[in-house]
């Protein structure tokens, strides 16, 4: 019993404590701004990458994008249904929650979610003269390696692309 408890206090003294909310990735590729047509089909994306760290996670937890004229947004989650989505074994999927001035023309793209969630997309059906502007995306990191958690790490980075409709 006693060779077990200095076992437990050795791991409980020996494991490093993060707090540092510095984020842990970055976006690298960002892409749609542009000028388009009213009526055209628009992609906005950003990629995350942890640069290649191999003990951080470059999958994000919440992606939200905002249309910076008027407030209308976005926000994507990266879910996981199963009991070990902590440790990144799960059904992962996203689910999806926006304001009513673009939910019927708006759906999320990027990759499979089983595999990876670095990549997230905002696909504009058919722009108008109300998408004209400046669309900010926050992404949070996820809080842990499998992403299974219900919440991220309260680390956000935040860029914005901006849509001239024609």
């Amino acid at each position: 019993a006693i060779l077990v408890a200095v076992f437990m206090v050795s791991l409980v003294s020996s494991s490093p404590v993060k707090d540092d909310k510095s984020p842990k990735f970055i976006f690298d590729d960002i892409s749609g701004s542009g000028t388009y047509p009213a009526g055209s089909k628009v992609q906005l994306m950003i990629h995350t990458s942890d640069q290649d760290q191999v003990d951080e996670n470059d999958d994000w937890k919440f992606c939200t994008w905002t249309r910076a004229n008027d407030g209308e947004y976005c926000r994507f989650v990266y879910e996981c249904d199963g009991p070990f989505c902590d440790i990144g074994i799960g059904n992962f999927y996203h689910t999806s929650s926006c304001t009513s001035g673009i939910s019927g023309r708006v759906s999320f793209f990027g990759e499979d979610p089983n595999l990876h969630n670095r990549r997230c997309g905002l696909e504009i059906q058919s722009v108008n003269f109300d998408d004209n502007g400046y669309w900010r995306v926050e992404v949070e990191e996820c809080r842990v390696t499998g992403c299974g958690s219900n919440d991220g790490n309260d680390v956000i980075i935040t860029t914005e692309l901006s849509l001239t409709i024609q």
